[in-house]
């Protein structure tokens, strides 16, 4: 392998996808990719692939594509059959999965109260500083189906590269 994979979108389930899909571009302002389709499993070659992933219980879904200022896409389902449940206990971190997905913003204080004004809310009681005396702050927050969104003040590698152990 010449370079590592890159990560091209991150998966999302929400409740209420036309709600999700204004959220996301009107809050964290992704561009919506397409239009939102509807996928069952015994229906063509995407059912038939569908029905691979998801398995038995799989009968139908609902999903939609944006993508962010670089380019990294948010893929996001609405569960029809079974219906999509919001979890009880949304952040176990000490399960094994995904836990939150991460963006970089150059607003980070108004980000965080547009989440929280607009459906969402900050998780976190105030936005940190990384590295006391440094630049870098984040903050935890969720968006209206309680889905993690950490916000960063500057993108990963600036944040964590020539940093001693």
């Amino acid at each position: 392998m010449t370079a590592p994979p890159a990560i091209t979108h991150v998966g999302v389930t929400v409740t209420d996808l036309d709600r999700a899909l204004r959220w996301y571009g009107d809050v964290l302002e992704f561009e919506q990719i397409g239009w939102p389709v509807e996928v069952q499993a015994d229906e063509g070659h995407g059912g038939a692939v569908a029905a691979d992933v998801f398995g038995d219980r799989f009968r139908r879904f609902r999903q939609a594509h944006l993508t962010s200022a670089n380019g990294v896409a948010i893929e996001l389902f609405e569960f029809l059959e079974p219906s999509t449940e919001r979890r009880r206990e949304n952040f176990e971190y000490w399960k094994t999965g995904v836990s939150h997905l991460c963006l970089a913003t150059r607003g980070i204080e108004r980000l965080a109260e547009r989440i929280a004004e607009t459906g969402g809310r900050q998780r976190t009681s105030r936005i940190w500083e990384l590295f006391p005396g440094e630049p870098y702050r984040a903050c935890y927050c969720e968006d209206p189906d309680g889905n993690i969104i950490e916000l960063y003040s500057h993108s990963h590698e600036r944040t964590y590269s020539n940093r001693e152990g």
